[in-house]
Parts: structure tokens; C-alpha cells; sequence
């Protein structure tokens, strides 16, 4: 039984042989077949006799053997993925016609890329031109809205434009006083004007700031006025409201020294404490110097004809809540806000993109 069993499985063995070598064969002869087609085709396409295809044969050739008709660059291409000596022509190992189709294949599927992309450029290139125009048409339709600029900078509108800042020039004074003991001579000035200022206050009961930002608020929107005058009337009341801020620091600061330096004598009593000096009399000055600063830049601007608009967010807060009439310089620094919100358009659309092929990529 055992026996049996043994020649079947040599059998087996013999049979499994005789099938490896017959499909050993059949490779041979199915590679000795496609070696000879692909000589034959080699010679088919090598025209001159040569021993090699150039762009021209090629071209030819693919057009008589495939009926396509191929850009001399298409062809070029093929040869040179194909040219592994780098002749600049196609030797009989280079030569493969399924290669070359598939090849082919692949510079249609490139171009098709390269022509969405380009197709898709062109199409963002013409809503970006779409957007500028029409942000162009609503900046003309605004600009029509607006009335015309007195831009007149006169001797007299220069003058008027200096005597703005008497205003925060008035008002800065409360922080010269809280700091004159870091700087006598500013005390001594603050005594040699108290009386006209307290003239001033006691005939108007004490309402002459009051009065004075009310009446430079007013004046700064009428744009019959030299724009020049109504940019130095709203900075000078923009410097008012910044003095407002320290103010209510300082309130605020005076309210937790009150706790935080309070004593208590031996009978129980308790006693409010006070900002120390060495803190409030520094602030106070920085706030008077700053302030002065900002006045005698801005006058001497006004009075040479020109916007003082180099004092940090002031100016640029002045500039925005004034009102706006039409002119060129208005028109410039419009057109510019655009440009710079069209480039930061352009940059977020291109980080999209970049995430969008990052993620397309993975």
C-alpha cells in the first residue's frame, strides 16, 4: 500500500516537472516571439537604416503605426524618457512601443494637470480683477458721496490749527502739578500762570475745558472748514479723552492706597493711606511730558502747513473719526487700505490652497 502511494506521489512529482518546463517553454517562446516583434517594429520605425530612431522616424512612425499625429515636443519628450544612453535618439534595448504608450499616457495625464491649474489661475486671476473693480466702483461711488476738501493752509488756518492744543496743553496741567516735586522749575512755571488760568475758570465757572471740547468736537465735522483746522481741532480733542485714562488710573490707584498704606495709631483710630510719591509723581510727570511732547510737535507741524499724524494711535484715531471729505490724499490712503487688504487676501487664499495640496498630497 505503501508502494502504491509512493509512485503516485513520483508521478505526481513528474507530472508537476513536466508542466513547470512546459510553461518554461511557453515563456521563452511568448519572450522570443514579443523580442522579435518588438525587432521588427525597431526596424519598421528605423526609416534610414541607421540602427537607431530619431524624433523624426519616431513621429512618423507613430503616426502610421497608432494613426496619431504628435507635437515634435511630445515626441522629443518620449525619446528622452526612453533615451537611456542619452543620444538624443531611441537604440533597439531603448525601443518599446508598450512602454512608450504608457508613457504616453502619462504626459496626457501631466498636461491635463498643468492645464486644470493653469485653467484654475486664469479663473482666480479674473475674480481677483472681478474684485478689484468692484472695489474700485464702490471707492468712486464713496468718494461722489463726500463733499469737496477746503484744503487751504493759510497763515490764518496754520494759526488756528497751533491754537488747538490749548485744550490738552489746559488740561495736561493737573499732572504738572502732581509731579512738581521732581522738577521745581515746573512748579515755579505752574505758580507764575495760576492766576490767569484761575481767571479763566472763575469766568467760566469752571466749565472752560468743558466748553473748549465741546466747541472743538463741533468744528471738526463741519467740512466747510480747512481740513487741515479740523484734523488739529479732532486731534486736540482726541488728546483730551486720552488724559481721561490715566485719570481714572490714577482714581483707581488712590482708591487701593487708601487700604493698602491705611495705619491704625494706639487708640484705634484708622487712617487712610496715600499713593506713595515715588510712584505717583513719576507717572503723573511721564503723562504732562508726553502730552506737552505730542502739543509742540503738532504745533510746529500746523504752523509749517503740515498734519501732524506721527503721534502713535492718536493721530490715526483722529484721522478716523473726523469727517471725511473728498480729495487726494483721502483717495491715496484709501486705495492703499485696499491694496494691503487685496495682499492679505492673497496670502490666505494661498495658505488654503497650500493646505488644500498638502492634504490632496497625503
Amino acid at each position: 500500500m505503501r508502494a502504491v502511494a509512493q509512485e503516485d506521489a513520483a508521478a505526481l512529482r513528474r507530472q508537476a516537472e513536466m508542466l513547470r518546463a512546459e510553461a518554461a517553454e511557453l515563456r521563452d517562446a511568448t519572450e522570443k516571439e514579443r523580442e522579435h516583434q518588438r525587432r521588427m517594429q525597431f526596424k519598421a520605425f528605423d526609416y534610414d537604416g541607421s540602427g537607431a530612431v530619431d524624433w523624426q522616424e519616431l513621429q512618423l512612425g507613430l503616426k502610421e503605426y497608432w494613426g496619431v499625429d504628435l507635437e515634435e515636443s511630445t515626441v522629443k519628450r518620449l525619446i528622452s524618457a526612453h533615451d537611456d544612453t542619452n543620444q538624443g535618439v531611441l537604440q533597439f534595448e531603448d525601443f518599446c512601443l508598450r512602454r512608450m504608450e504608457r508613457t504616453l499616457r502619462e504626459f496626457e495625464r501631466e498636461d491635463r494637470e498643468k492645464q486644470a491649474a493653469a485653467s484654475e489661475r486664469e479663473r482666480q486671476l479674473q475674480e481677483k480683477e472681478q474684485a478689484r473693480a468692484e472695489r474700485d466702483a464702490m471707492l468712486s461711488e464713496y468718494l461722489d458721496t463726500l463733499p469737496e476738501s477746503n484744503t487751504d493752509t493759510g497763515p490764518l488756518t496754520r494759526l488756528a490749527s497751533a491754537l488747538c492744543y490749548v485744550l490738552p496743553a489746559v488740561d495736561s496741567l493737573r499732572y504738572a502739578l502732581q509731579s512738581g516735586g521732581l522738577v521745581p522749575q515746573l512748579a515755579q512755571f505752574l505758580v507764575e500762570i495760576r492766576d490767569p488760568v484761575r481767571a479763566v475758570d472763575e469766568a467760566t465757572f469752571g466749565f472752560a475745558p468743558l466748553l473748549l471740547f465741546i466747541t472743538f468736537q463741533g468744528l471738526s465735522n463741519n467740512t466747510d472748514l480747512p481740513k487741515l483746522l479740523r484734523f488739529n481741532l479732532r486731534q486736540s480733542v482726541v488728546l483730551a479723552v486720552f488724559l481721561f485714562f490715566p485719570a481714572v488710573l490714577g482714581f483707581v490707584g488712590t482708591l487701593v492706597s487708601r487700604f493698602a498704606f491705611s495705619v491704625t495709631d494706639q487708640w484705634g483710630d484708622w487712617f487712610p493711606g496715600e499713593t506713595p510719591a515715588s510712584i505717583s509723581e513719576p507717572a503723573s510727570l511721564g503723562v504732562f511730558l508726553f502730552v506737552i511732547a505730542a502739543v509742540l510737535y503738532s504745533v510746529t507741524m500746523s504752523l509749517l502747513g503740515e498734519y501732524p499724524r506721527k503721534i502713535p494711535y492718536i493721530s490715526a484715531e483722529a484721522e478716523r473719526t473726523m469727517a471725511q471729505t473728498r480729495d487726494a490724499d483721502l483717495e491715496r490712503r484709501l486705495r492703499k487700505q485696499l491694496a494691503e487688504a487685496e495682499r492679505l487676501d492673497a496670502e490666505v487664499a494661498e495658505r488654503k490652497q497650500k493646505q488644500r495640496d498638502q492634504d490632496t498630497g497625503r
